[in-house]
């Protein structure tokens, strides 16, 4: 694997793993992960996860909220990232809501892979200033596998069922550690690994930022992931009642049909180059022209015909008194 990168001298050791901060050449944060002993577990098992969710998000576009695997090699794992573990900062009240809700969409994102992501805890939660992402999968696993022994994770983030070592990962681990770590958010105080005291603590935090919590330690009662979701979204915008809506989108369509026909009119005629004709109401009679010249060739006629007979008339009176 060939990849241009920038080390900026950070260096943790978790999860039997050497953590390097760098920089890749396009600028993007990452960490480059090489394991302390050689065939490490869980150096295998962050690259088996980032390399399912890469295939998973190949033909669309990569969750932010998930840190990406970009190249690895038999030693080695290199994933971008960005952001500094959650509890090494302190968020407002806006910021709180911006990353709990990014962690729920998050938490959707792995399981939609039907990954278990077994290590959801504040250090391995890393937020930019704006969002957070999930990082570290060196304990994750694929829905239904053997949960690995000997997890580095503390007893407060993992769910029962983890603590009791053994089984097959579900989906409800990480809905567990997720809020146990909305309970840290929200309270600023350590969660305890056992759920019936987390009921008593989280009924003395109600009412309060964290009745969006309520009831997440009832066991079958509690809330799922999509309903978690539901009550960490923001309100959609108020609508109008539907007539009102009706009404407007009937003004709208009028407004884009008038205007399209005041585009469409021909320019208007400039009043001062129109000759003003009376009106054919108070228009002097006028015959056409033909009828005019018959009329004139009618009298002429008349007139002859007069004049002939009046000749007649007088060469028979004369004929008489002869």
């Amino acid at each position: 694997m060939t990849l241009e990168t920038a080390f900026t001298g950070s260096v943790v050791q978790r999860d039997g793993l050497i953590a390097r901060a760098c920089r890749l050449g396009d600028g993007t944060s990452a960490v480059v992960l090489t394991p302390e002993r050689p065939g490490s577990a869980a150096l295998g098992r962050v690259v088996a996860i980032g390399a399912r969710l890469a295939a998973q998000y190949a033909f669309g576009a990569y969750p932010p909220q998930l840190a990406m695997l970009v190249g690895h090699d038999r030693d080695l794992a290199v994933l971008a990232q960005e952001g500094r573990p959650l509890d090494d900062i302190t968020l407002t009240e806006a910021q709180k809501d911006a990353a709990a809700l990014d962690l729920l969409i998050g938490l959707r994102e792995l399981a939609d892979s039907r990954v278990v992501h077994r290590a959801i805890c504040p250090r391995s939660l890393l937020w930019d200033g704006e969002s957070l992402q999930i990082a570290d999968y060196s304990q994750a696993v694929v829905v239904g596998e053997d949960r690995p022994p000997g997890s580095p994770v503390p007893a407060e983030w993992r769910s029962p069922a983890d603590l009791a070592g053994g089984g097959r990962a579900s989906l409800a681990d990480d809905l567990h550690s997720a809020c146990q770590v909305l309970f840290w958010l929200y309270s600023g105080e350590p969660p305890e690994p056992e759920p019936a005291r987390m009921r008593e603590r989280l009924a003395h935090h109600l009412p309060g930022p964290l009745d969006r919590l309520a009831g997440a330690y009832d066991g079958p009662a509690a809330p799922d992931l999509r309903e978690l979701l539901r009550r960490w979204s923001p309100p959609p915008p108020p609508r109008p009642p539907a007539h009102l809506a009706r009404a407007a989108e009937a003004d709208r369509r009028f407004a884009a049909m008038r205007a399209a026909q005041l585009a469409d009119r021909a320019p208007l005629i400039d009043p001062a180059t129109v000759r003003v004709e009376e009106s054919h109401l108070f228009r002097p009679f006028a015959p056409p022209p033909m009828v005019l010249r018959r009329f004139r060739s009618g009298c002429l006629l008349a007139a002859a015909a007069v004049v002939a007979l009046c000749v007649a008339l007088v060469s028979l009176i004369l004929g008489w008194v002869r």
